[in-house]
C-alpha cells in the first residue's frame, strides 16, 4: 500500500544546479520572461518588431558570442580548439557560400530552420541530465522512454509549423514539404501519451517522497516552452522569439555558471581575463563584455551588408548563417567532449 500523506514532505535532496533561488530564478523567471515577452507580442502585434531585435542584439548574437569564452579566452583553450576557432568557420563559410550560390538563398534559411529547433531541444535535454545527475539517483523514469518523452513535443511542434505550410520564416523564403496531417496528429498523440505518463511518475514518487524537485520543475518548463512556442502561437516568427529568448538566456547562464565553477578559486594566472569575468560579483562585466563582442561582430556584418548597393542583404544573410552554423556545431562537440570537465563543473 501507498505510504501516508505525510511521508510525502520527508527531506530529500532538491537537486539544484546552484541553490535554491539560483535554479528557481533560472527555470521559472526565465520562463516567465519569455512567455511575457510572446504575451505582449501576441495582444499587441505592433510589439513584435521591437521584441525580435531586441532578442537578436542583447541575447541572440550575444550567447553566440558566449561560446567563444568556451573556445579562446586563455590560451591552453585557445591550442586545445584551435581547428573549432579558425579552420572551422572558414569551412562553414566556404560551405555556406557553395550552397547559396549553388541552390538558393531559401536553401540556407530552410537548413536553419529546422536545425535551430533541433539546437533547442538538444540544448534542454543536455539540461534536463544536468539536474537528472544532480538529483542523486531521484529521476527514476527509464531513460530511454525520458528522452523520447523530451523529444516528442518538439518534434509534435516542428511537424505543427511543418503542416501550417509557412513560405517565410524570418522574413526569409523556406521551403516546407506537404505533410499528411495524420502524421502530426499521431506524433500528437504519443507525445501526449507520454507526458501524461510522465506526469504520473512524478505523481508517484511525489506521494514515495522521492520527487526530484529541480529535475520536475525544468522538465516542466522544457514542456511548456515549446508547447507554447510551436503549438499555441499561431504565428511561426512570434512562437520562434518567445522560444528563442527562453534559449538563449538559458545558454548565456549555463555558459556562465560553468566557468563560474571552473575559476571557484579565484584568479587563475593562466586566464587572467576570463577567470575575471567569472567570478561570482562579476556577472554584469562578463555580460557586457560578451555583449560588446557580439555587438562589434554583428555590427561590422551589419555595416558591410549595408555598404553594397547590391548583395548586401545577401552577404549579410551568409555572414550570419555562418556564426550561427558554426555555433550549433561548435555546441555538439565541446558540451559532449571532456565530460569530466564538465561533470566536475556541475557536480
Amino acid at each position: 500500500s501507498m505510504p501516508a500523506l505525510e511521508h510525502c514532505v520527508h527531506p530529500i535532496p532538491p537537486g539544484w544546479l546552484q541553490d535554491q533561488r539560483f535554479d528557481l530564478w533560472f527555470c521559472c523567471g526565465l520562463t516567465a520572461v519569455a512567455l511575457l515577452a510572446g504575451w505582449l507580442m501576441v495582444l499587441q502585434p505592433h510589439f513584435y518588431t521591437f521584441v525580435l531585435l531586441a532578442d537578436l542584439w542583447v541575447l541572440g548574437y550575444q550567447h553566440v558570442a558566449a561560446t567563444f569564452t568556451r573556445l579562446c579566452f586563455d590560451r591552453a583553450t585557445f591550442q586545445r580548439n584551435k581547428f573549432l576557432v579558425i579552420q572551422l568557420p572558414t569551412i562553414i563559410l566556404a560551405t555556406t557560400i557553395l550552397f547559396t550560390f549553388g541552390l538558393s538563398p531559401w536553401f540556407i534559411a530552410t537548413v536553419y530552420f529546422y536545425w535551430q529547433w533541433f539546437h533547442t531541444a538538444r540544448q534542454s535535454w543536455g539540461i534536463g541530465q544536468m539536474y537528472r545527475r544532480k538529483s542523486g539517483g531521484l529521476v527514476a523514469e527509464d531513460p530511454s522512454l525520458l528522452e523520447l518523452a523530451y523529444y516528442l513535443l518538439p518534434l509534435w511542434g516542428i511537424l505543427h509549423r511543418v503542416a501550417q505550410q509557412p513560405s517565410v520564416f524570418l522574413s526569409l523564403p523556406i521551403f516546407v514539404p506537404s505533410l499528411p496531417p495524420v502524421i502530426v496528429d499521431l506524433v500528437a498523440a504519443c507525445a501526449v501519451a507520454l507526458f501524461v505518463w510522465w506526469c504520473f511518475m512524478r505523481f508517484v514518487a511525489w506521494w514515495q517522497g522521492r520527487l526530484p524537485l529541480a529535475h520536475t520543475i525544468y522538465t516542466l518548463t522544457h514542456f511548456a516552452m515549446f508547447y507554447v512556442g510551436y503549438i499555441l502561437i499561431d504565428d511561426v516568427n512570434v512562437g520562434w522569439v518567445v522560444v528563442n529568448i527562453w534559449h538563449t538566456t538559458q545558454y548565456l547562464v549555463i555558459v556562465w555558471l560553468f566557468n563560474a565553477n571552473r575559476f571557484k578559486n579565484g584568479h587563475d594566472a593562466m586566464a587572467p581575463l576570463l577567470s575575471r569575468l567569472s567570478q561570482r560579483d562579476a556577472l554584469l562585466r562578463y555580460i557586457f563584455v560578451c555583449l560588446a563582442l557580439s555587438t562589434i561582430g554583428y555590427g561590422a556584418i551589419t555595416l558591410a551588408g549595408d555598404g553594397f548597393s547590391v548583395g548586401g542583404t545577401l552577404i549579410m544573410l551568409i555572414a550570419s548563417q555562418t556564426l550561427n552554423f558554426h555555433h550549433f556545431i561548435v555546441d555538439a562537440i565541446i558540451w559532449r567532449s571532456r565530460r569530466g570537465e564538465i561533470r566536475k563543473s556541475f557536480a
